[in-house]
């Protein structure tokens, strides 16, 4: 069963009111990550409450973040699983990949 290691996300990327969530549960001996999304609104009151339900004008920045987020963790991940065979213009490709999003969307 998986076990949440803390209370507040690992990692967050931002797209205006749009948040996607890094969280880190770890499960026997190993850290898996999982990923969740929302959207945060003032309601009739003025106070910020969160959904998780977007409309069609939001699935381009949920498909940035996503873009962003899978490109940074999957650049972490080969640091550690294989430093040896990392080039330095693959991460430079990478990086270059995620700045031009995160402009491109107004990413955080």
């Amino acid at each position: 069963m998986e076990k949440p290691i803390r209370d507040e996300p690992a990692k967050k990327w931002r797209a205006g009111v749009i948040t996607l969530s890094m969280w880190e549960n770890k499960f026997e001996d190993k850290i898996i990550n999982s990923f969740t999304m929302q959207k945060s609104y003032k309601d009739k009151n003025d106070e910020w409450q969160n959904k998780g339900s977007f409309n069609l004008y939001d699935l381009p920045k949920l498909t940035s973040l996503m873009d962003v987020a899978f490109t940074e963790q999957i650049m972490e991940r080969k640091k550690y699983e294989d430093p040896d065979n990392l080039e330095t213009t693959d991460i430079d490709k990478l990086k270059k990949q995620i700045e031009e999003l995160k402009k491109k969307n107004d990413i955080r």
